[in-house]
């Protein structure tokens, strides 16, 4: 039996995806699934491809180009009913260096999900960033409101979750070319009952300095609106729509395709959003907008 699984989504950075697992204790009780999303042969050395020598590691070569969702269902369609905790690593980002005694003390824990603290750093130099504040931030705001966890927490990484609860409830990552993990992430949230925070540090997430200025395509915008969307319905369903996304704020995203674009999409969050929040989510974004004025 494993008390871990840890799920590792790649595409051409083998060198990260060798320190990533550098970062995970080889140890009986931790396994590791990784799943390659179709990665060039040019920039990949498939034949001696980071952890097939590996101790307890699966590695699944996925050629259907599908993106990070689909690379994690597979990844969960891989694990053994014998798995206590299943838990997230994105090939460019590694554990800290207490992973080892993390892994150790949680393995017996009860509870649904164990969130933990984040560090970031840039990537090339692994000196500071500022990366892990969206993150830190939510952590800070939940002391007063434990749901922020549930249904505010986007990311599928930097914590623990219980495999029966996301097994049981058929909880599948959306297989979109962004924002795949959203979803994920609050059904999983409303499924557990008992979650906590630690005060430890386990996840390091990364940037590149290239990363600084990243390109807006409609494609990718257009997703996350509609995942958005998506997430809010949800939540209506379940009567927890206090924590619904902004559309407004993504409907601003779309300014650099053009003022056109950017109206349509502002007139469409209307549509998807109750009309008792729709005026004080417009309002917040356009004091958002003032603010980068």
């Amino acid at each position: 039996m494993y008390n871990y699984t840890v799920i590792i989504p790649h595409k051409n950075c083998p060198d990260l995806l060798h320190r990533a697992l550098d970062s995970i204790p080889e140890k009986d009780d931790i396994q590791v699934i990784i799943v390659d999303d179709n990665s060039d042969a040019s920039k990949v050395d498939f034949e001696n491809f980071p952890g097939l020598s590996r101790k307890n590691t699966i590695v699944v070569f996925d050629k259907s180009g599908k993106g990070a969702g689909r690379a994690r269902n597979i990844g969960l369609s891989k694990i053994e009913n014998n798995t206590k905790w299943v838990t997230f690593l994105d090939a460019d980002d590694f554990y800290s260096k207490d992973a080892e005694a993390i892994f150790e003390k949680y393995k017996d824990n009860q509870n649904d999900i164990v969130y933990f603290l984040w560090d970031s750093v840039y990537s090339e130099t692994l000196e500071p960033s500022n990366r892990k504040r969206f993150y830190l931030k939510k952590i800070s705001q939940s002391n007063n409101d434990k749901d922020i966890l549930k249904y505010k927490m986007y990311w599928p990484v930097g914590k623990f979750v219980s495999y029966k609860i996301v097994n049981e409830n058929n909880i599948k990552f959306d297989e979109v070319i962004a924002s795949n993990d959203a979803m994920f992430s609050v059904k999983v949230g409303h499924v557990s009952k008992n979650i906590e925070v630690s005060d430890q540090t386990l996840y390091i997430v990364t940037e590149s300095y290239n990363s600084l200025v990243k390109q807006v395509s409609f494609e990718i915008t257009n997703c996350r609106f509609k995942v958005a969307k998506n997430i809010n319905n949800y939540l209506i369903t379940i009567g927890k729509f206090k924590y619904h996304i902004n559309l407004f704020g993504i409907a601003y995203i779309f300014r650099k395709m053009g003022f056109v674009i950017m109206m349509k999409y502002m007139i469409k969050s209307f549509f998807y959003t109750p009309i008792e929040c729709s005026f004080k989510d417009l309002t917040e974004c356009i004091k958002a907008m003032k603010e980068k004025l």
